[in-house]
C-alpha cells in the first residue's frame, strides 16, 4: 500500500528529531514550536484576526494544502492513497473522520 506524502504518523518523527535536536540545543525550541503547531494544526497567529504568519511553522502547516493546487488526476491519486492508508476502517467511519478534518 502506497502511503500518502501528505499524511504521516508524527510519533516516530518526534522521537527521531528529538534525539537529533538534543545534539543542537538552540534548535530545540524551534522543533517544539513545529511539533506543537502540527499537533493542534494551529499557531497563535491563526487565532488572531487579520494576522498573517511568516515563519517556517506557517509553511510547515500549510504544505499539505499544496495538493489542492494540483491537477485533478494528482488530486484523485492523493485521495486514493489517503483512503488506502486508512484501509482498516469502514467507509462510514473513514468518511465521518474526514468530515471532522
Amino acid at each position: 500500500m502506497k502511503k500518502s506524502p501528505f499524511t504521516i504518523n508524527l510519533l516516530p518523527c518526534i522521537y527521531f528529531y528529538h534525539s537529533f535536536f538534543l545534539q543542537i540545543p538552540e534548535l530545540i525550541s524551534d522543533l517544539r514550536e513545529l511539533i506543537e503547531a502540527a499537533l493542534i494544526n494551529s499557531t497563535p497567529v491563526h487565532l488572531t484576526p487579520n494576522a498573517v504568519g511568516s515563519g517556517d511553522v506557517h509553511y510547515f502547516l500549510d504544505i499539505d494544502m499544496a495538493v489542492l493546487g494540483s491537477s485533478p488526476s494528482e488530486y484523485a491519486e492523493t485521495l486514493t492513497m489517503m483512503r488506502e492508508e486508512y484501509g482498516f476502517t469502514s467507509d462510514i467511519d473513514y468518511f465521518e473522520l474526514r468530515l471532522k478534518v
